[in-house]
């Protein structure tokens, strides 16, 4: 049986959906219970603030990376949503099915997504 597991303990492999819950974000109607939005959510790594410095530095290894116009650039030059940089206050984030993305901080649980057997 799949378990919760705290942000604060562990993260998904990169690029991996999961069942996560979303902090304090209520369905809408007035009298739902509190603290119980759940969606398949993608992890998406970025970097923090002070990897990017270090790369900056030549401190540690910083690969070049294509971007939206398919040029090769330092991956310390590229700012990405996942990159721990203005309201992300994570080095990662959370991406939904189309074009919607949660915070890196607006995630507190997940959990690996069950296998379904085909009987």
């Amino acid at each position: 049986m799949n378990e919760w597991i705290s942000t604060n303990n562990k993260l998904p492999k990169n690029n991996t959906y999961v069942l996560a819950h979303i902090i304090d974000r209520p369905w809408g109607d007035s009298d739902d219970q509190e603290s119980i939005f759940y969606k398949v959510l993608k992890f998406e790594k970025g970097i923090s603030q002070k990897e990017r410095e270090l790369m900056k530095q030549g401190k540690i290894d910083c690969p070049m990376i294509k971007w939206q116009d398919e040029t090769e650039s330092p991956r310390w030059k590229v700012q990405t949503g996942a990159d721990e940089e203005g309201n992300n206050e994570k080095p990662y984030h959370w991406t939904e099915f189309g074009p919607g993305s949660y915070f890196g901080q607006e995630i507190d649980y997940w959990m690996d997504i069950p296998k379904l057997s085909n009987k």
